[in-house]
């Protein structure tokens, strides 16, 4: 089995090489995984091409199809993902071949055989070198390549020794007719006149520089260094490129597309010309897609009008920044990311601000402090880093720093930064439980401003997964906490003008999210299901904050409670079921305005408005019913448009009484995406000892959680079902639902948008936007605050939850009905609702 991650052929010409993937064969093998190849040409064009006869061979990013099309100078890239033992990609015309291993160690590779295209002479280029006919690679040869493997070669289905100077043998094996020239041509008389600019080259030119939003939206700012003294909203403007093009008076069928399908990117019509800009780096892209190990990938646009490329940027890397292998502690102590060298040579190295630490494959780790502003952390898909299991504290319970000799180090964490700026983390962090007489966390921040820590999963850590200590202007967007020993996500100590957004937190040992002192942030589309604790808590003056898409199911405590002096926080798409106390409880709170919740099932009051809780408001649908006290109590002075009976005192209101969501969710599955699913029994669960996959799933609305009873809304199924039975659980609407599915109405492509979400269907409050749709953020339209304003791009809201819908809404609109209120709203929704 090779070591290394890579498997290179050297340049000797053109050649015609393939590579076989060897997975072990064997019937317990059931994971598929993804292998990532790159091709690079030095000299000369070729084809990239899959096998189109290998069984199950899936294919991604650039096509979908066996041919990917052609390779110039520079690199494409071919996402492979293969579930049966064996496949054979063909690389035509290319002079350099790299393919480099996705998430799976255990995949083999070879570099089987060359046709003889490319050397002169009547020779071959096998294996890199230029060799006489049918002197190729023998078996003994690729048999070293795979390990020494003979058995892989004949499960892999070929013969080196006939393949040798045999375009015929080759076409037989793998698929692809070579008396077909490579498409040589293919960039052909498409000029190289484009150049991929910064947006902000003076202080936004490289990643992780934030500029000041001092503009309308994110593409016309002052170009102003962000100040982190000075408290005010800035840009990400790092991740923004333009690309000009000259004398095209009209964006109209003209596009943009980078080579690597990385990037959105929408054209805008200047005078003289377009400009195009990408939209930042889309939800379900990392930045570890933009790097190798140790530098950034080269990228390159091309420009179409219709189908036709009319021009093109040169190959570049569009980012200065250093990139370096995150270094590895896994046998050592915990390593300070800073400027100094504090093990004088290794594993520690002096680091500049603004360096990228790269993780391609999983491995463990005693803990990393950041010490460093603009730094980042890419970790590639799959890979998964594990605490090595050193028990030495490792960061300050003060604030998060390790050598902070007034607040030395007294607990342990996977990553910690205190007081830095401008960082970006991404990935998988994996604790060991409960193994250590200290606590153990997997991310903690503390006095960090204008951070984006996006895509990460953290489970199984001995105490809290993520830690938010006085956190500014920072995002924490599309992440799950899951069966970790305390809170699955802690935000406290005066934080705001935070983003949390598309985040689960399921089969915590307390809380799913506990937000204290938290001030004018949003948090939306949150899953909290299964904690110990409630599903989501807000305690201590959090003022002026908007909460939406909330789905809480489960809990061991209340599903949301607003406690201890709560004030002016907007709260929509609500559903709270099954939760052991309340489903939704105010303490000591006033001035919330709550629209579209259902409350059913709880063990206590499906509401409940508890001392002096006033100026609490309910409009559009209130759904309860069947829950153990009632639906709803109002006592200790509180006071609001609902009573003791539910009843409403408001024409804005409707409430509907006796309402039961048990049959609204998806709940139990058996199939999908996951390394733990062979160990499911007959019934379809598994001992929680049993897990070892706890952040790969189908879907982000699944996860593992308490399996006492199969009927997922259980009253036997509330809090974790750590030290016991779990099972995967799917909190999407099921496709039958008539409960919390489609109470706006149905979304129609193409047809006039539901009355629900009308131009004159706003707030009360914020008569300017749009109650049951929410803007696009991302998308360089409007000023990216979530809230559905004139001129702008939003989403259909249909639901009640988290869940609202699925498949890309960008392909489905429905034509917006202005009001006087909201004007000129592109309204689009997803194709498919329930599951």
């Amino acid at each position: 089995m090779l070591t290394a991650s890579t498997l290179s052929a050297g340049a000797c010409g053109e050649g015609n090489y393939r590579l076989v993937l060897v997975y072990p064969d064997n019937d317990a093998y059931q994971r598929a995984a993804w292998v990532e190849l790159y091709v690079a040409a030095e000299r000369g064009c070729g084809e990239l091409r899959g096998d189109p006869g290998a069984p199950r061979l899936e294919y991604g990013a650039h096509s979908e199809a066996p041919n990917l099309g052609s390779v110039e100078f520079g690199s494409v890239s071919l996402y492979v993902r293969v579930r049966d033992a064996s496949c054979a990609i063909a690389v035509d015309g290319c002079s350099e071949v790299e393919l480099r291993r996705g998430e799976d160690r255990t995949v083999r590779i070879a570099l089987a055989a060359a046709s003889g295209e490319g050397c002169g002479g009547g020779r071959q280029c096998r294996g890199g070198r230029c060799v006489a006919a049918d002197g190729g690679a023998s078996d003994a040869a690729v048999a070293d390549a795979l390990g020494g493997d003979r058995e892989a070669i004949d499960r892999a289905g070929f013969d080196a020794r006939a393949d040798a100077g045999s375009d015929a043998a080759r076409d037989a094996a793998v698929g692809v007719d070579s008396t077909s020239a490579p498409d040589a041509a293919a960039d052909a008389g498409v000029p190289e006149t484009l150049a991929v600019e910064p947006v902000y080259p003076l202080n936004g030119a490289d990643w992780n520089d934030w500029v000041t939003a001092d503009g309308y939206g994110p593409y016309d700012a002052s170009d102003s260094a962000c100040d982190p003294s000075n408290g005010s909203w800035c840009l990400h403007g790092g991740e923004l490129r333009q690309v000009r093009v000259d004398g095209y008076p009209s964006c109209s069928g003209c596009r943009l597309e980078d080579e690597l399908g990385l990037f959105d990117w929408f054209c805008t019509a200047r005078s003289g010309g377009l400009t195009f800009y990408n939209t930042g780096l889309p939800a379900g892209r990392r930045l570890a897609d933009l790097v190798e190990v140790d530098r950034w990938k080269p990228n390159r646009v091309t420009f179409f009008d219709g189908a036709a490329p009319i021009a093109r940027s040169g190959w570049s890397a569009w980012w200065a920044n250093p990139v370096t292998p995150l270094p590895d502690n896994s046998a050592t102590a915990a390593i300070s990311l800073d400027d100094v060298d504090d093990d004088a040579g290794g594993p520690d190295q002096f680091y500049a601000d603004g360096t990228v630490f790269v993780l391609e494959d999983g491995r463990a780790s005693n803990g990393y402090n950041i010490g460093l502003d603009r730094a980042a952390i890419a970790m590639s898909a799959g890979a998964l880093l594990t605490y090595g299991g050193l028990d030495a504290v490792n960061c300050s319970s003060w604030c998060a720093e390790i050598n902070d000799s007034e607040h030395p180090p007294d607990m342990i964490c996977l990553v910690a930064a205190g007081h830095q700026a401008f960082l970006w983390l991404e990935g998988d962090y994996l604790g060991v439980g409960d193994q250590f007489d200290v606590e153990q966390h997997g991310i903690y921040l503390c006095d960090v401003w204008y951070s984006k820590i996006r895509s990460v999963g953290l489970a199984r850590h001995d105490d809290i997964g993520f830690i938010g200590d006085y956190l500014h202007f920072c995002e924490i967007t599309h992440g799950q906490a899951v069966s970790n020993g305390g809170h699955g996500f802690l935000v406290i100590w005066d934080s705001e003008n935070d983003l949390f957004f598309d985040l689960a937190a399921i089969n915590n040992g307390d809380s799913g999210f506990l937000l204290d002192e938290c001030d004018d942030s949003f948090f939306g589309a949150l899953v909290g299901v299964g904690n110990g604790g409630p599903g989501l808590r807000l305690q201590n003056d959090c003022e002026g904050n908007m909460m939406g898409l909330l789905t809480l199911l489960n809990n061991n405590d209340d599903g949301l409670a607003l406690v201890d002096r709560n004030y002016g926080n907007l709260v929509f798409n609500v559903v709270s079921a099954n939760n052991s106390d309340y489903g939704i409880v105010l303490d000591s709170s006033s001035a919330i305005h709550f629209s579209q919740v259902a409350s059913a099932g709880n063990g206590w009051d499906d509401v409940a408005l508890n001392n002096e809780s006033t100026d609490i408001y309910f409009s559009q649908l209130l759904l309860v019913g069947g829950s153990g006290s009632g639906n709803c109590s109002v006592s200790g002075g509180s006071w609001g448009n609902i009573d003791n009976g539910c009843q409403e005192s408001d024409p804005d209101l409707e409430v509907f009484a006796g309402v039961g969501v048990a049959s609204s969710f998806v709940g139990l599955v058996r199939d999908g995406v996951n390394g733990s699913t062979a160990a499911l029994d007959a019934s379809g669960l598994i001992l929680f000892s049993d897990i070892a996959d706890w952040l790969d799933f189908e879907n982000p609305f699944r996860g593992w959680a308490n399996g006492a009873a199969l009927a997922f809304l259980d009253s036997a199924n509330r809090g974790s079902g750590a030290g016991g039975t779990c099972a995967q659980r799917d909190v999407s609407l099921d496709a039958a639902d008539s409960v919390l599915r489609n109470v706006n109405g149905d979304f129609v492509a193409d047809a006039v948008c539901p009355d629900s979400v009308r131009g004159d269907e706003v707030w009360p409050e914020f008569d300017w936007v749009l109650i049951n749709a929410m803007e696009i953020v991302g998308d360089g339209i409007g000023d990216e605050d979530f809230a559905c304003e004139s001129d702008e791009a939003c989403l259909y809201l249909p639901n009640i939850g988290a869940y609202q819908g699925s498949g890309d809404y960008r392909q489905s609109q429905c034509s917006f009905v202005d009001g006087v209120d909201v004007r000129n709203v592109t309204m689009y929704g997803h194709p498919v609702n329930g599951e």
